[in-house]
């Protein structure tokens, strides 16, 4: 995945299999400064809202907090999965959520070291992407099924499921 700072003097980029996650200016620099420190493949990046800090998820079971506020952009915390973690996200509200190859999701607070909760959706199948509505009161969640479960935060509960649009199969997946 790609994502701007809140401010677009930076772009992050999950770099997938060299374990690392690049940081672009996009203005000045073509070439990424990356960061090394996942052990295995990085697969989602997100920043909080305030630019201070980023998120990025890996196979090596962690999300990495990045503090991006000074020039070394040194890991803060680790947050641990059980399984691989392929999405990130986080809110205007600077809580992040986390979704992985088991199909749980954690939700963190930014400020501190462990998660706030831990959510096991209704599916078995393996979170993919993961991303807050404007309001921060929902959460869209694409699974390993092909398909795209909408949460109430809440409610603590799914709402009705969207319909693709575009282009699908004929069982309506993506």
């Amino acid at each position: 995945t790609l994502a701007f700072s809140p401010d677009g003097k930076q772009i992050a980029s999950a770099c997938s299999n060299d374990q690392t996650v690049g940081v672009w200016d996009p203005i000045i620099n073509l070439s990424p400064n990356p960061l090394n420190e996942h052990m295995l493949a990085v697969w989602s990046v997100a920043f909080l809202s305030d630019g201070k800090w980023m998120v990025s998820s890996s196979n090596d079971k962690s999300v990495r907090v990045w503090d991006m506020s000074s020039k070394k952009m040194t890991v803060k915390r680790v947050w641990k999965h059980d399984t691989e973690v392929y999405a990130v996200a986080c809110s205007s509200k600077q809580t992040c959520v986390s979704g992985s190859k088991d199909g749980v999701i954690y939700f963190w607070d930014s400020e501190k070291e462990n998660e706030v909760i831990e959510v096991h959706p209704k599916d078995e199948y393996g979170i993919c992407s993961l991303a807050f509505s404007q309001d921060g009161e929902s959460i869209a969640i694409g699974c390993q099924d092909g398909k795209v479960r909408i949460w109430d935060l809440k409610t603590l509960l799914f709402q009705k499921s969207p319909q693709p649009v575009g282009l699908t199969d004929s069982n309506g997946t993506i």
